[in-house]
């Protein structure tokens, strides 16, 4: 698949891995393990989120589920906004069941779970 000049590979990568973006080979790898299928689509919009937004910061970006700093929340929040729009999913929120809210926005259960979390939290502030 090719994404803003981006060429994008599935590979087996360790568990700990989520993706990686490496700018001089334009290519952002996604970990194409089994169990991360449901992960795939976000793995890829939060390295495109680094593209877009950090791209003159940094060479390349290797994304793990344990760092967690500056960077790599901006690309989470990029992900979530491009994947998960919050008014689509204030939408939709009251008029499908859980399970196939997540298969609308084709995101894991657990990205869907923490997205409704931060709409409850916002809608309730």
């Amino acid at each position: 698949a090719n994404v803003f000049s981006l060429d994008v590979q599935f590979l087996r990568l360790s568990p700990s891995i989520t993706g990686a973006l490496i700018l001089e080979s334009g290519l952002i790898v996604a970990n194409h393990q089994s169990r991360w299928r449901g992960r795939t689509r976000v793995a890829i919009a939060h390295e495109l989120g680094h593209f877009l937004l950090h791209r003159r910061a940094r060479k390349y970006f290797l994304c793990s589920r344990d760092v967690r700093g500056f960077y790599e929340r901006q690309a989470d929040m990029f992900a979530v906004e491009l994947l998960m729009p919050f008014e689509e999913v204030r939408g939709l929120a009251g008029e499908m069941p859980f399970e196939l809210l997540a298969s609308h926005f084709g995101v894991s259960l657990e990205a869907m779970d923490i997205r409704l979390l931060e709409l409850s939290r916002a809608v309730g502030a």
